[in-house]
């Protein structure tokens, strides 16, 4: 098994080398939701860190989910539009992580999400960006 052959693999579905690098990134994600969420408890951070749930169950389930569990079949485009669509979200959140920078003050929050934004980048680019129909 090439390890980096199937992390960057843009086939019909997900392989499990790239769910389980969703999964160590969504384990990221959980742990900084859980400093902010249960240990640091401020108004202010109840926001950020519903927002990282949010993300969690998203790429939780995108990954998850295989070509038997649901009723039609999964074409490749769908899995394109899925990894645009997760490929744009993970952008957009590590942008809003590093403005509110001054609002977050706590560089292992950012460090947690800067490390999950880039393992989530590796797994949906190469799904995005595949030509295959």
């Amino acid at each position: 098994m090439n390890f980096k052959n199937e992390l960057l693999s843009d086939g019909k579905k997900f392989t499990n080398t790239q769910k389980y690098a969703v999964y160590i990134a969504s384990a990221l994600l959980f742990i900084c939701m859980f400093l902010k969420f249960w240990i640091d408890v401020k108004a202010s951070h109840m926001h950020f860190a519903i927002a990282l749930g949010v993300y969690l169950i998203f790429y939780i389930y995108l990954v998850s989910k295989d070509s038997e569990d649901v009723m039609f079949s999964v074409s490749q485009s769908d899995v394109k539009v899925e990894s645009i669509f997760a490929a744009i979200m993970t952008i957009a959140f590590l942008v809003v992580v590093i403005v509110m920078y001054p609002l977050i003050t706590n560089m292992i929050d950012i460090g947690l999400v800067t490390a999950a934004s880039i393992i989530n980048l590796i797994v949906f680019v190469p799904h995005a960006l595949s030509h295959n129909e």
